[in-house]
């Protein structure tokens, strides 16, 4: 008698390059080509698709103290168009058999472990056959517990759609129990990951930026603050697919009053942008004095309106780092024009 494999017919993300969704997937089962660690790369919906259909891995090393950001990738196998959503966690191989144990992923700026998936017009109806993506991507910042290079860490994705509603068993007894149900279980998948290490003071902060305005405009980042390294670059970032952004000022100059200040180049935002998360993040080239403190200004470039957002900082009686206070809300005012410099 001939035993035929049972064919997904939902939201599949696959085991390796050969997975058709039939189960039990055969070949890889720890190197999954959905998950795609991207380091600071943001991935359009075009590009994710083109490596989907040329079988080609974009997946990249994790680098800790740094932003890490991890894509999704899946396909529906259905004949109707449905909706999914996705989560990742993050785990030592010490703790692969223990689910409780494993750290959650965040999408970029939420507190919701679940991003949706979407596709090329960043809509969660995915039509038969149609490869979609988490959006916006899952960000990673590292582990001060980590050694440095040359450690490994294990990422696990769970798709769940209106069909399938599916969460790990709160243990498994073996590896043999835990690799069979990697092998059944189309809607997940696993990636051993590469760490790349170094112990440079890394921080970040995420918020929300917005354009009000009607009409599309260009905008600037710019900082200024104290008791942080010349030359520092500041990083801006967006994982969202609806505005993507990748920014960085020049390197931070000091002026003869001790303020370090700089900015981005100009970059467009469409009108009537909503709120988008963005990662504001840095490398220190010296460790920040005690009266550190970072303002940065998100402006409309020479209009007269603008929003400030400031960044203040303190130090932690705990071990005397660095720690990001409370920010709140965006406020928008009416001022003369002004030159960012």
């Amino acid at each position: 008698m001939t035993v035929t494999a049972a064919t997904y017919a939902d939201i599949l993300i696959r085991d390796n390059f050969s997975d058709t969704g039939a189960t039990p997937s055969q070949g890889c089962f720890y190197e999954s080509p959905d998950i795609i660690p991207s380091w600071h790369d943001i991935r359009s919906y075009d590009q994710l698709k083109q490596t989907y259909d040329l079988q080609r891995d974009q997946g990249l090393p994790l680098h800790n103290a740094d932003v890490n950001n991890i894509y999704i990738r899946a396909k529906n196998l259905k004949g109707c168009s449905t909706a999914g959503k996705v989560r990742l966690w993050i785990t030592p191989p010490a703790y692969i058999l223990h689910p409780k144990l494993w750290a959650p992923v965040y999408p970029q700026g939420s507190n919701d472990v679940w991003a949706k998936m979407v596709n090329k017009t960043v809509d969660n109806n995915i039509a038969p056959k149609e490869v979609c993506v988490s959006n916006p991507a899952f960000q990673w910042f590292g582990d001060r517990n980590l050694p440095q290079d040359g450690y490994h860490q294990c990422l696990v994705a769970i798709v769940n759609t209106p069909d399938h509603h599916a969460d790990p068993p709160p243990e498994f007894s073996s590896n043999a129990e835990w690799v069979a149900w990697v092998q059944n279980a189309p809607w997940a998948a696993w990636r051993n990951v590469g760490i790349l290490g170094h112990d440079a003071p890394f921080h970040a902060q995420q918020q929300v930026i917005r354009n009000l305005d009607d009409s599309d405009g260009e905008f600037v980042f710019s900082v200024s603050g104290r008791g942080i390294g010349e030359g520092t670059i500041v990083n801006f970032m967006s994982a969202d697919a609806r505005c993507p952004l990748n920014v960085s000022t020049k390197p931070l100059k000091k002026n003869k009053n001790g303020l370090v200040t700089g900015r981005t180049d100009e970059f467009p935002l469409p009108g009537n942008l909503p709120d988008i998360k963005i990662t504001c993040s840095y490398t220190s080239t010296e460790p920040l004095g005690y009266d550190f403190s970072l303002q940065v200004t998100f402006a409309k470039w020479n209009l007269d309106l603008y929003s400030a957002l400031e960044m203040e900082y303190a130090t932690r009686p705990d071990d005397g780092g660095p720690a990001w206070l409370s920010l709140g809300s965006l406020q928008y005012r009416t001022t003369p024009k002004t030159d960012i410099t």
